[in-house]
């Protein structure tokens, strides 16, 4: 006959055994949840609306890299290049001389904070989660980066961003105009760039783009380090949308 005591004791090394094994599991894969808009730290990447992102039938999970968590305000921007669009209208000629200015009156401006995107991309309850900005061009609520919160909030490896197979498919439609071919040449010399909210200082007629490799670029020399051409304002380009998501 077998001893109870020992077959007791054997149950109880199994059990305790099993406990030992799901504490090492979780400890390897509980704390690996993503982050939510309450736990994210400066550097997570989550989820917040939807948008376009391999197609331009279905709406998926917009990714976002979180620059900074302040006083329960998460700043937001976007992990690839979501759109490409023009910064200003085609006609916009005008003779800026603060770099502030173009983005106030641009065409991508209005583009974000349309239906276009921030009608788009977020449901009525994200939408009042977002914070509302305001300048003396009026209010908007998605903006684009500008240098100094790039060189402040991000690290060097998430200057390079990518666009999504549905904003790729966008820049595709401008190689089939008129001058296709030398605006493909134009955006194979820039690669995967996006623009920046504020133009040159000295030339704020023209862009400021941020290169794949993460190099701030404000246009093309020849081989022989010649200047070729700066970015003008009117000019299509990647976007990263940024947006400050107050937290409940």
């Amino acid at each position: 006959m077998r001893n109870p005591r020992i077959r007791a004791s054997f149950i109880a090394k199994i059990c305790l055994a099993s406990l030992l094994g799901l504490a090492v599991l979780c400890s390897l894969g509980c704390s690996s949840s993503e982050p939510t808009l309450a736990t994210a730290k400066p550097g997570d990447v989550i989820t917040y609306g939807q948008y376009f992102v391999d197609t331009d039938d279905e709406l998926d999970d917009l990714e976002w890299i979180v620059l900074a968590n302040e006083d329960n305000r998460l700043f937001l921007l976007t992990k690839d290049i979501v759109l490409y669009a023009p910064y200003a209208y085609a006609d916009d000629y005008t003779e800026y001389t603060d770099p502030e200015e173009p983005w106030k009156s641009s065409q991508i401006r209005e583009v974000l904070n349309g239906n276009l995107f921030y009608g788009t991309a977020f449901t009525e309850e994200e939408q009042a989660a977002i914070e509302t900005l305001s300048d003396d061009a009026g209010e908007y609520k998605v903006f684009l980066p500008g240098q100094s919160e790039v060189l402040e909030y991000l690290s060097e490896d998430q200057y390079g961003a990518t666009y999504t197979p549905y904003a790729e498919s966008l820049r595709s439609i401008s190689y089939e105009g008129e001058d296709g071919e030398i605006w493909k040449a134009f955006e194979d010399r820039i690669g995967q760039a996006w623009v920046l909210r504020e133009t040159l200082e000295e030339r704020p007629t023209s862009v400021m783009l941020i290169s794949e490799s993460g190099t701030p670029i404000s246009g093309l020399n020849d081989d022989d380090g010649n200047h070729l051409l700066s970015f003008p304002i009117q000019g299509h380009y990647g976007i990263r949308p940024v947006i400050i998501v107050d937290v409940p």
